[in-house]
């Protein structure tokens, strides 16, 4: 009952069709959404980085990454002994030890190895550019207080507070646009 459950949703999400973040234009091409306000991305890794990045190419007026903690910056999301590899055709000791560990005993391993997010060099390069720009900001070690949708305007109220601010409970307002 539980796979004939399950195949009846692959069917149905199969033939449903899902939205799609490009509207549609008078013309045949799709066309990429276009910012006008300001923008807060609420992350610390690369896929953060690269929507704040990404947002201003777009025009958004002002981008604003906030970060839980420090940006971490290195080449890759784990130790170099989890893609050694990649450059050789034997496994590394890491990835040695994890092929050979119990299955439970893996997702301990790789929550070891990949202790949080963090920003290609490459990735770290744009966000400055983008600050020195005046494009956006990046605020680290920081978080969001209270978030709100305010209908009549069509946006989104955004208190942000750093880490200093979180015993006085001070921080700094900021709207978004909404969707």
């Amino acid at each position: 009952l539980l796979l004939l459950l399950l195949l009846l949703l692959l069917l149905l999400l199969l033939l449903l069709p899902l939205p799609s973040p490009l509207r549609r234009c008078s013309g045949s091409e799709p066309q990429r959404p276009r910012g006008t306000g300001r923008l807060v991305v609420v992350g610390g890794g690369l896929s953060a980085a690269q929507l704040a990045a990404f947002a201003c190419r777009l025009g958004w007026r002002s981008v604003t990454l906030v970060s839980r903690s420090e940006l971490t910056v290195r080449p890759f999301d784990v130790g170099g002994g989890w893609v050694a590899s990649l450059l050789s055709p034997e496994l590394g000791a890491e990835e040695a030890a994890f092929f050979a560990a119990p299955p439970e005993e893996r997702l301990w391993q790789l929550r070891e190895a990949r202790p949080g997010g963090s920003l290609t060099p490459e990735a770290r390069r744009r966000l400055a550019e983008m600050e020195l720009r005046g494009a956006g900001r990046v605020l680290e070690r920081a978080e969001v207080r209270r978030a709100s949708w305010r209908p009549k305007a069509a946006e989104w109220e955004v208190c942000v507070c750093a880490a200093a601010d979180s015993q006085g409970g001070g921080g700094e307002g900021g709207g978004g646009q909404g969707g």
